[in-house]
């Protein structure tokens, strides 16, 4: 299943983040490193996007089971995708 590495990455990058303390600035922060890894080859726009899509989706669960008030992704743009 590719949603798996999705999941991967992510908590390569967060560890054990309390969902209250996921904020724009650090969804910023694991755009950049998704982009500029310092081990792997770099991810194009559309990986990073499903990457936000996924936790988006996670971020939504958590505020309908009333974990959140808001779903931080929402204040994040896109990254632009070459058609």
């Amino acid at each position: 299943m590719r949603h798996g590495s999705h999941w991967r990455h992510s908590q390569v990058f967060s560890g054990n983040i309390p969902l209250p303390d996921i904020d724009v600035r650090l969804i910023e922060q694991y755009i950049t490193w998704r982009k500029h890894p310092k081990e792997e080859k770099a991810v194009s726009n559309r990986t990073v996007n499903i990457d936000l899509i996924y936790l988006s989706q996670c971020l939504k669960k958590a505020r309908e089971c009333r974990f959140i008030t808001e779903n931080t992704c929402d204040f994040v743009p896109k990254l632009k995708e070459n058609k």
